[in-house]
């Protein structure tokens, strides 16, 4: 499945008005709920990596793949109300917070498809991101900064690019004429009653 959502070389091109990479994210999605719901509520094993990590780095590498394709107009499930993409991108959340940090970084495939995943969700879907609550917003952008400070280029250049897609979408708001404060309540809620505001 990984291979067959790659779109290498755009050879994935369907018409305007095909609804096909809509069936096939749909398509996607449940394979990906299915699997991710399984393995979540099973206990973990002896060997975790076999068990769970693998399989889960798998599907982050599907649905890396299938939001990065260009082959979806990602607002039509929002518009018709069709939750595909809604629970696609929960169950993957769910099965990373299901990982911890530390085994996370420690597995080179679960690494590069953690962070791969991250840059595509911050570059394509940050509502997404900045609808979760303030305690998984700040382990998600823990992880980046892990990200940022290791020594593999690639992950820390994917890092950065989330980074700066969340940095974008700050300034581009403080812009709008917004007060620099409600945009950091935009983006990390709950956590400013106490702050002054910026002078």
């Amino acid at each position: 499945m990984a291979e067959f959502v790659l779109n290498k070389a755009q050879r994935l091109t369907f018409d305007t008005s095909s609804p096909n990479g809509i069936l096939l994210f749909r398509e996607v999605s449940k394979l990906l709920v299915a699997y991710g719901s399984r393995i979540l509520s099973l206990s973990n094993a002896t060997d975790i990596y076999g068990f769970k990590y693998k399989g889960i780095w798998i599907s982050l590498t599907i649905l890396s793949r299938a939001l990065a394709g260009n082959y979806v107009n990602f607002g039509v499930f929002e518009l018709y109300g069709d939750r595909a993409l809604a629970d696609a991108l929960d169950i993957a959340l769910k099965m990373t917070l299901s990982i911890p940090l530390a085994d996370i970084l420690a597995y080179r495939k679960l690494t590069r498809a953690y962070f791969a995943f991250l840059e595509v969700l911050f570059n394509s879907h940050l509502s997404f991101v900045l609808s979760l609550g303030t305690h998984t917003f700040m382990h998600i952008v823990g992880s980046l900064e892990s990200g940022l400070k290791g020594l593999d280029a690639g992950i820390s250049s994917q890092c950065a690019s989330a980074v700066d897609n969340l940095a974008a979408y700050y300034f581009n708001n403080i812009t709008m004429g917004r007060h620099p404060r409600q945009c950091l309540q935009l983006i990390l809620p709950g956590t400013l009653q106490s702050a002054q505001p910026c002078s």
